[in-house]
């Protein structure tokens, strides 16, 4: 029981302050202190076991998007001279990210983890990406890079959707690109290597 208790303990810290995690965290809670109390209409330890092992994975998760945001700033912080009002990419990259702090903000981990993996990636090629023009080609080889990468994930974890929606959205980008409308060429190349990058994590 000592070790139930701490381990909840424990996990409340990692948790956000509201969110579907917390009322499970709860709801564990509610079971554990009714179990301890010998309350006969108690879920019991099993199923205690069970939604703790559920919360860990979901601090699991959290826990890696953090990292990957992390990882992200870092390598933002190190562009030196480079920023929204002079390169393309970055300003491209610095909405995205907002984006991806919203989703991490509602619980939405393997949705920012993927996206602020894809912006790491992004910041990397901004020395590259000044213009338009260059983000469409920086952006088009980290879709290729991707595609190389999604290509070693077993078909069975792969989201058919997933896979379908990134191959029809990177054609769209190719699209925009031959009629030189490079803006949306770019949005549509970061739209399919964000897809890209999700099916490269379920891998």
């Amino acid at each position: 029981m000592k070790a139930v208790e701490k381990t909840l303990k424990e996990m409340r810290r990692y948790l956000p302050e509201s969110g579907p995690s917390v009322e499970a965290w709860k709801q564990a809670q509610e079971k554990f202190e009714r179990s301890r109390a010998g309350d006969p209409a108690s879920a019991g330890a099993p199923e205690i076991g069970g939604e703790m092992q559920q919360l860990m994975a979901v601090i699991s998760e959290r826990e890696s998007a953090r990292r990957s945001r992390d990882s992200m700033i870092l390598v933002k912080t190190g562009l030196r001279g480079w920023s929204a009002d002079n390169n393309f990419l970055f300003r491209l990259a610095q909405f995205e990210e907002r984006n991806a702090d919203d989703a991490f903000s509602k619980n939405d981990y393997a949705g920012s983890k993927a996206l602020y993996r894809l912006l790491e990636r992004i910041y990397q090629a901004v020395p590259n990406g000044k213009t338009a023009a260059r983000g469409v080609v920086a952006l088009r080889g980290i879709v290729k890079s991707l595609k190389t990468e999604a290509a070693v994930v077993p078909e069975e974890k792969i989201d058919s959707w997933l896979a379908s929606s990134a191959r029809e959205i990177a054609a769209e980008a190719e699209s925009f690109a031959s009629k030189g409308d490079l803006e949306n060429a770019c949005g549509a190349f970061t739209r399919a290597a964000f897809l890209l990058q999700k099916i490269r994590d379920t891998g």
